[in-house]
């Protein structure tokens, strides 16, 4: 699982284990991961202050397909949102998220203060929930109540995107990982009788 901005790693053994003697899993190898040279800002987007409902985007150049650049076309939705206050109208948090296709990302969501545009709010969207050659990215503000219930925001995506090539090469204990050794290709004592 790899997207631009924040690459991991995972390895899962779904249908194989280890023999029952072994110490520890090697893995070597590449792993194709998506880097992005520069960031870009999306138009605005209005999004009405209620469950479920949002509002389409298109984020220009943010997905490669077939090594050439695309554009997105996705939707910025009001995942939940509630009083910050109980009993004050005023204040509330506002939860809201965002889905891409793998091999794309997003950095951050700037509310928009029609009326004060110098005023910045800037949340980080953070990635989640990988599925099915998708990510959902997920943004949490507190504000105050907009008297037409609509929210206005700007998405910072990741563009200028090239397939890149990553070495690859690690242990996994039952501990965890295990540290290197050396060189490669060489062994160490752990405890001093040759194990």
């Amino acid at each position: 699982m790899v997207s631009p901005l924040r690459p991991w790693l995972s390895v899962e053994g779904r249908d194989w284990t280890p023999g029952r003697d072994a110490r520890w899993v090697e893995v070597r190898g590449t792993a194709a991961v998506m880097v992005s040279s520069m960031d870009r800002d999306s138009e605005v987007v209005s999004v009405p202050l209620e469950k479920g409902r949002g509002g389409p985007v298109v984020l220009e150049k943010a997905v490669l397909n077939h090594g050439k650049e695309e554009d997105v076309h996705t939707e910025l939705t009001v995942t939940n949102w509630g009083f910050s206050i109980p009993g004050q109208k005023d204040n509330v948090w506002v939860e809201l998220s965002l889905v891409l296709p793998d091999g794309s990302g997003a950095r951050e969501l700037e509310l928009v203060d029609r009326d004060n545009p110098e005023e910045k709010n800037n949340q980080s969207l953070l990635p989640g929930n990988f599925r099915n050659g998708k990510s959902t990215w997920a943004a949490f503000f507190v504000l105050q109540r907009p008297e037409d219930n609509r929210l206005n925001f700007r998405i910072r995506y990741a563009s200028g995107l090239k397939e890149a090539e990553v070495p690859v090469s690690f242990r996994i204990g039952m501990a965890g990982m295990v540290l290197p050794a050396g060189a490669a290709g060489e062994n160490c004592e752990i405890n001093g009788n040759g194990e």
